[in-house]
């Protein structure tokens, strides 16, 4: 089992907002979570049943362009959960993402389906590696 998630982007583009969903070895993350530090450091990050949602409520946090760096780590959040409760082991995937700009706009996402069981990686408003 592991304890966290790290979820590391790299964005051509400032980010206002994200959402994306995790799998772990092909299933759905049913744990609700919580994320925190990294460059979505000042947004509220939380999710339900493998969906993530980050945004800042009050609108003056923005991930710069040109940054690739923690976005941030993904725990399973104490007061929903169990004590004790971790993540399944295996292969991380995030998918369904959904990045917006600070004007509102989508921004294209690709994700590897897995750097390492418990490290994966967005790339925003670039190609997908060929």
């Amino acid at each position: 089992t592991q304890d966290a998630i790290f979820v590391f982007m790299a964005s051509m583009m400032d980010v206002a907002g994200f959402q994306f969903s995790m799998a772990i070895d092909g299933s759905p993350v049913v744990v609700q979570t919580v994320g925190s530090g990294g460059l979505a450091n000042g947004f509220d990050v939380t999710g339900s049943s493998g969906n993530v949602v980050g945004i800042d409520l009050q609108g003056t946090s923005v991930i710069p362009a040109g940054v690739y760096n923690l976005l941030t780590k993904i725990e399973p959040d104490p007061i929903q959960n169990a004590p004790g409760t971790t993540f399944e082991s295996g292969p991380v995937c995030i998918v369904n993402t959904i990045v917006s700009s600070v004007n509102a706009e989508e921004i294209t996402a690709f994700s590897p389906c897995m750097m390492d069981d418990d490290v994966v990686c967005l790339s925003l408003g670039l190609p997908p590696p060929v």
